[in-house]
């Protein structure tokens, strides 16, 4: 069974920096949870890079694409590829530090790919 995915992008209007993420919530329950998880967590580069530069009120959340996926791989691979076409775009700071899917996936899909 298929579910829709939201891609999105948090970005600012003072400078270049944007995180991508997913979700199947909508995108301002997403951002209200993002501010929410802000407040009580300083494990994710994104929130601290939020709070340190003058907080959310100049954040919004951006729709990149729907997607219709059958599992959280697919959603997350979904994900990655956005990630990957911004990762040595210049004109952006991407905020993602991590890869949506883990690098053993990752190696995985390549060799399927041969």
């Amino acid at each position: 069974m298929f579910y829709q995915v939201r891609i999105y992008k948090l970005c600012n209007d003072y400078d270049s920096t944007i995180y991508i993420g997913s979700t199947k919530q909508t995108l301002s329950q997403r951002l209200k949870n993002h501010k929410r998880y802000s407040k009580t967590s300083t494990k994710y580069p994104v929130h601290n890079y939020i709070l340190n530069n003058d907080g959310w009120n100049q954040w919004k959340i951006v729709l990149i694409k729907l997607v219709l996926v059958k599992s959280r791989e697919e959603q997350l691979k979904e994900e990655q590829n956005e990630i990957d076409k911004l990762k040595h775009d210049n004109n952006y700071i991407l905020l993602n530090h991590r890869n949506a899917i883990g690098r053993d996936q990752i190696k995985k899909n390549k060799s399927n790919k041969k």
